[in-house]
């Protein structure tokens, strides 16, 4: 089992930071212009993601009575809004893709304060009596500025001076990102295989109730502030689907518990589900069934 950790510590970080560098080769000056530009829609989206999520995790925690290790692990899965998998989704949904990619630039800033915050209210809320690792705000900003936001920005900076480079490098990078973050996956599984199918049947069901709840509340927010149909389907998906990986690394890197990354592992079928239902509707509606 010693190993089985030491593997976890040292894919864990790898893989985020690789996915990073891969979403930074992907922006542009543009994107981040467009947040000045447009600034309804992207401060609405972060504005929901920084506050609908984690409360609507919060009350699922509470109504579903977790146990503690989940119920931290849930509320760091709902501290961790977006990224590049919303995108996709939303541009395949007929979103505002732009909107989309703003929203995950966005968060991706404001979670070095919100994240380690949320880790922390959590802890004391649930964890209290199960020894759990506790955790500075300063040291958890300071882990989640290394493991996001300076990958994104060396992203960026290659593409910015080496566009070409960039270009060849992005298949390759999320591959490879994708890789260590199913072997991750699977070091988990190895570590909590006895009570794994228990964790599993506890986690869906709200799993599945977060990602319907908000982002059933997201597009009613975004309908009532008056925003096209494309923003509100981009910020319906951006704050229904949580970046699971982000989830699972600081649970298992940053806490060093690898039952708390137990609801984000779960939270990824979840989200595929949900995901391939939008599209199929989105392109039924657009083509009918012939």
């Amino acid at each position: 089992m010693h190993s089985t950790m030491q593997v976890i510590v040292k894919v864990a970080p790898a893989a985020l930071i690789l996915m990073m560098v891969g979403m930074g080769m992907c922006l542009t000056k543009a994107d981040f212009v467009r947040i000045v530009r447009y600034p309804k829609a992207v401060v609405a989206g972060s504005l929901m993601q920084f506050l609908l999520i984690p409360v609507v995790g919060y009350l699922l925690v509470l109504i579903f009575q977790m146990r503690p290790e989940l119920a931290v692990g849930f509320m760091i899965l709902a501290a961790c809004p977006g990224g590049p998998g919303s995108n996709l989704v939303a541009f395949m949904c007929r979103g505002d893709a732009a909107l989309s990619v703003s929203l995950t630039v966005v968060s991706s800033l404001y979670t070095i304060i919100t994240i380690p915050i949320i880790i922390q209210v959590s802890l004391d809320a649930f964890a209290q009596n199960e020894n759990a690792v506790q955790v500075s705000v300063i040291r958890s900003g300071l882990t989640m500025l290394v493991l996001a936001v300076l990958p994104i920005a060396f992203g960026m900076i290659i593409n910015r001076y080496k566009p070409e480079l960039a270009k060849k490098m992005v298949k390759p990078v999320k591959v490879a990102s994708l890789v260590l973050l199913l072997l991750l996956v699977a070091a988990v599984f190895v570590k909590q295989g006895a009570i794994l199918f228990d964790y599993i049947r506890e986690c869906g069901i709200v799993g599945y109730a977060l990602c319907f709840i908000t982002m059933g509340s997201g597009y009613i927010i975004a309908r009532v502030l008056g925003l096209p149909e494309y923003q509100k389907r981009s910020i319906s998906i951006e704050v229904g689907i949580q970046n699971g990986a982000m989830a699972v690394v600081i649970a298992t890197t940053l806490l060093e518990n690898q039952a708390m990354a137990i609801p984000a592992i779960v939270y990824s079928p979840v989200m595929i589900s949900v995901s391939f239902v939008l599209i199929v509707v989105t392109w039924i509606t657009r083509h009918g069934l012939d």
